[in-house]
């Protein structure tokens, strides 16, 4: 149950960050921010630990 959950928010956040890629590039807007970068890295590096340390 815990490598379906961790499975499901991998694949949420990607869809999440394929849409806001999208969205910058329909809309010009720069996704190199300071904030916004960090905010990337925080998320995707504690996702990616989790689906490393326990899916199989």
């Amino acid at each position: 149950s815990y490598l379906i959950a961790a499975l499901i928010l991998q694949l949420m956040w990607s869809l999440r960050l394929a849409y806001k890629d999208i969205f910058a590039l329909r809309n010009k807007k720069d996704l190199h921010t300071r904030d916004n970068l960090l905010f990337i890295v925080i998320v995707d590096w504690v996702s990616r630990s989790l689906c490393i340390f326990y899916c199989p």
